[in-house]
């Protein structure tokens, strides 16, 4: 967790920001400082009393998870280990959707009385049009992780809360949902965001691996150990080896970016080409392989073809790779 600004210095940004329309440059986190602006252009003020907001009646949240059901199947066990670790600071586990919708709360009812005051419940909308900076509309709005500590949140009746976020998103980069870990501003704890970091990562590659059935699956670290845990790469490829999907460290390693996906064959990334790691998955199926990429770095590769790819891996290679026109991977 980074060091807030003292209160003084939040009060004083903040009373700038009102009275002259921008913050100082110095002291106040960047990201902060745009999200201040955008929740005054929403019309929000930060003693101001209580807009209306948006918050889904039962049936509209009936739907909403039921058309999410995919990201709560993968979530909820992961939040239950999170939550193990983090109730003995009367924090609360939260997942919501791409439009800041809360889908899922874990939390200790001592805490929950609290929090249910200012709407941190299911259905509730925590978009920065509606909550002001907050750790779930902020993370949706700056598309990364942050933590949002007590003065820090733009309303003044959020500031008893220190909040922490971290984007979920699919394997074409797609943005599907926040993991958020909030309590008493008092109970932060400097490793809360490393928590959610890795949470929201394992979200990711169990999405990634449940809806990839159709895909060839590489495996990657740049250590053997290292597959087959949180920190893995995953880049998903069809039966040709066009790159079409993957999680941040996959795409990373191979020096992708969510704009090469489709456009990248995995035979121009790699010394050993496609075939050949097909067929010695084939000869050990559970044997990593030593590869060096285009840098001339090592890495160790694990294939997890399809039955379909199997089956179709001849005819495709024999023809050449040719570029996929839509097929793209499912979110997730």
């Amino acid at each position: 967790m980074r060091t807030p600004p003292t209160a003084l210095a939040l009060r004083q940004a903040r009373q700038r920001l009102l009275e002259h329309g921008d913050c100082p440059s110095e002291g106040l986190d960047a990201r902060v400082a745009r999200s201040w602006r955008r929740s005054l252009a929403a019309g929000l003020l930060p003693g101001g009393r209580m807009m209306d907001t948006e918050h889904a009646n039962a049936a509209e949240l009936s739907r909403l998870m039921a058309s999410q059901h995919e990201l709560l199947v993968h979530s909820r066990p992961v939040m239950d280990v999170l939550f193990a670790q983090v109730q003995g600071s009367q924090g609360m586990v939260i997942l919501a959707d791409a439009c800041g919708t809360l889908m899922h709360t874990l939390g200790r009812a001592d805490f929950l009385q609290r929090a249910q005051q200012v709407a941190l419940s299911c259905g509730a909308s925590w978009h920065e049009r509606n909550r002001g900076t907050n750790a779930i509309g902020t993370a949706l709005a700056e598309g990364c992780e942050i933590d949002i500590h007590g003065g820090e949140h733009f309303l003044d009746r959020h500031e008893f809360l220190t909040c922490t976020a971290a984007p979920i998103t699919s394997s074409t980069g797609k943005l599907l949902g926040v993991l958020d870990i909030s309590g008493d501003h008092r109970a932060g704890h400097p490793h809360t965001q490393g928590l959610v970091s890795m949470a929201a990562r394992l979200i990711e590659n169990r999405l990634m691996t449940a809806t990839a059935t159709p895909y060839i699956r590489l495996h990657l670290h740049t250590q053997r150990e290292g597959i087959g845990t949180v920190a893995e790469g995953i880049v998903l490829l069809s039966g040709d080896g066009w790159v079409v999907g993957g999680n941040r460290a996959g795409m990373g390693w191979l020096g992708l970016a969510q704009a090469d996906i489709g456009s990248v064959q995995v035979n121009t990334l790699l010394d050993v080409p496609l075939n050949t790691l097909l067929a010695q998955c084939h000869r050990r199926p559970n044997e990593p392989v030593r590869v060096q990429r285009l840098n001339g770095e090592p890495l160790f590769v694990l294939v997890q073809p399809s039955p379909a790819t199997l089956a179709g891996r001849t005819t495709a290679l024999a023809h050449g790779p040719q570029r996929p026109a839509s097929q793209t991977p499912s979110p997730g």
